[in-house]
């Protein structure tokens, strides 16, 4: 005799099959509020022990909605020349008081992913120094960085490593959240939200902060690929 393996729509022996986070939520619509493998899977991720570190794990997206980056380029570095050597920057369009000496980045561009969706794609990490109210972009950065008009804030990256390959070869965000769902971020971090609800709330910041958790896994992914394709090291003069 043949076993039923489904209830109210949801199927009940395919918990090996979501491991991405939208088909777990179509199942949970099927669902119809019934508690089965599907909703235990979702819960199971929610409930992780949340990983902690010293310092800020920063999300930098670089880029604009209306000018996104290209796939095929490589990541475009901000460097500018002063009296003591070449610098690095990362910008921004308003005050980022809360970047503090030491902090962790990881850089996004914001491009088209290998699967056609305009997304940021992960492609770097670095270290960064404090923001202080002196981080203003001069008249000689704009005239070099016309771009700078529209952000002029910035902190100096005191050295990072960066994909060696076109941007589209890096990590693509919904790869991080259907990995972790709500984890994924810091603020959201152990709260029961669907995958698209998560996959806003990067929309129109400049950063956001990530949960160690999502630190782990991207260095994971980051390493590997680093290894396969190799990495530009770049390190601002002191």
């Amino acid at each position: 005799m043949s076993r039923n393996y489904t209830m109210f729509g949801a199927a009940l022996d395919r918990k090996s099959e979501f491991r991405d986070g939208n088909a777990i939520w179509a199942e949970l619509d099927a669902c119809q509020g019934e508690t089965d493998l599907v909703s235990d899977l979702f819960r199971e991720l929610e409930q992780q022990e949340q990983i902690v570190y010293p310092f800020n794990i920063w999300l930098k997206f670089d880029g604009e909605a209306d000018h996104r980056l290209e796939a095929t380029d490589p990541f475009p570095m901000t460097d500018f020349d002063l009296p003591s050597g070449k610098v690095y920057l990362s910008n921004y369009p308003f005050r980022v008081s809360s970047i503090k000496e030491g902090d962790e980045v990881y850089f996004a561009g914001l491009t088209t992913s290998k699967n056609g969706r305009n997304l940021p794609v992960i492609i770097g990490r670095g270290r960064l120094t404090g923001f202080t109210g002196k981080n203003h972009v001069t008249d000689v950065m704009i005239a070099q960085y016309p771009w700078m008009q529209r952000f002029p804030w910035y902190v100096t990256i005191s050295e990072c490593d960066v994909l060696d390959a076109p941007l589209v070869e890096g990590i693509p965000l919904d790869e991080v959240w259907d990995a972790l769902g709500s984890g994924t971020y810091l603020a959201s971090f152990g709260r029961h939200e669907s995958i698209p609800a998560v996959s806003r709330k990067h929309y129109q910041k400049a950063h956001i902060r990530l949960s160690g958790n999502a630190k782990q896994y991207i260095d994971k992914r980051l390493d590997t690929l680093f290894e396969q394709f190799g990495t530009i090291h770049y390190v601002s003069a002191t």
